[in-house]
């Protein structure tokens, strides 16, 4: 937010973009000769789109973040992470398969993974009892991972809430 204030750069707007480091776009600068007048302002949210919680930032921090403590986006970002192969390495357990647990209700947190049933995960789309049974699987290596993994893991899920005060 600080660097599109900075740069005025809008909704609407013409951009120059060069590449950053490997990935990441860096905006140059805005084309105002190419405004029409339709453009406007950007503004943060103050409140989740997806549960409606506050949205915090952390000072001297860029990121805003919902601190909803039952939020959907989160517990699929978190679990996204925690299955990822820098923290538990959960094969199997990708985006699609994810959005589904959540939205069906079938993991409402990280521990909910590990009471998944076969037939549970066989219900879903796209998910096959041999696929159901592979992912069983795969959540029952983890448990044997090491403890460094576990906290890289579960660290992701709470750091996007700000500490209680």
């Amino acid at each position: 937010m600080d660097e599109i204030a900075r740069k005025d750069i809008q909704i609407g707007d013409t951009v120059v973009v060069e590449r950053a480091g490997d990935v990441i776009p860096y905006v140059v600068r805005v084309l105002e000769e190419k405004r029409t007048g339709g453009e406007r302002k950007f503004v943060m949210p103050e409140r989740c789109p997806v549960c409606g919680s506050d949205v915090f930032r952390e000072e001297g921090e860029a990121a805003y973040r919902c601190i909803g403590i039952s939020c959907p986006a989160q517990l699929k970002e978190s679990l996204k992470f925690f299955g990822s192969r820098g923290a538990m390495d959960i094969e199997g357990l990708g985006d699609k398969l994810i959005d589904q647990l959540v939205e069906r209700g079938l993991v409402r947190d990280l521990a909910d993974l590990y009471g998944l049933s076969k037939e549970q995960l066989a219900s879903l789309d796209r998910m096959a009892e041999k696929s159901a049974q592979n992912l069983l699987a795969a959540l029952e290596r983890s448990k044997d991972s090491t403890l460094p993994r576990l906290l890289t893991a579960l660290e992701f899920a709470t750091s996007a809430r700000p500490p209680l005060s």
